[in-house]
């Protein structure tokens, strides 16, 4: 019988977000107070941003989550599109469906952690963004022009929206439930 599973915790607070140099976003770290979608941004770099951007967070395990037959799973909430999850420097895999969960319980450790969510999402709003500059100023190129008769057109939902939360999980054998 499972008794003192530690609660979901909610990560709250700020990350530290990057965008790869070249590719419109203002460059260098950006805090995030809040996990909000890109289009939210007033900021056309990061409004119309398409590519992968770096989301960077520390958070703390408590040592109750890492006992024997506990696993410590991250959940991302929402996600737009994809992202790839490292902890502690390590990749442990690459999301793209709901829901949005990864075990992390082997990269992590007893307190302070290093979390690094890779974001990618679609080139739509790039390509929205791109009609509204002139040629010279675009970031993207295609042979065909998408949403040249467009530039209102819908922007998608991008980046890592959450929210996230850190769960746990133990495993009992039949035979203890019995």
């Amino acid at each position: 019988m499972v008794n003192d599973l530690p609660t979901p915790e909610t990560v709250n607070g700020p990350w530290t977000v990057s965008f790869p140099e070249n590719r419109g976003a203002p460059e260098g770290d950006i805090v995030f107070d809040q996990l909000v979608s890109w289009t939210e941004y007033a900021e056309e770099g990061i409004k119309y941003f398409s590519g992968t951007a770096r989301y960077q967070k520390s958070i703390t395990v408590d040592a109750s989550r890492l006992k024997p037959n506990r696993r410590v799973v991250l959940d991302l909430g929402e996600v737009s599109h994809l992202a790839e999850v490292l902890v502690n420097g390590q990749s442990l895999g690459v999301l793209w469906n709901k829901p949005f969960r990864i075990d992390i319980t082997e990269a992590a450790n007893a307190g302070e952690n290093t979390i690094e969510v890779r974001v990618t999402n679609v080139w739509k709003n790039r390509l929205i963004g791109d009609v509204k500059l002139p040629e010279a100023e675009r970031t993207t190129w295609t042979a065909y022009p998408f949403y040249q008769n467009e530039p209102d057109a819908p922007l998608m939902e991008s980046g890592l929206l959450g929210p996230v939360r850190v769960l746990s999980t133990e495993s009992v054998s039949i035979n203890e439930v019995l």
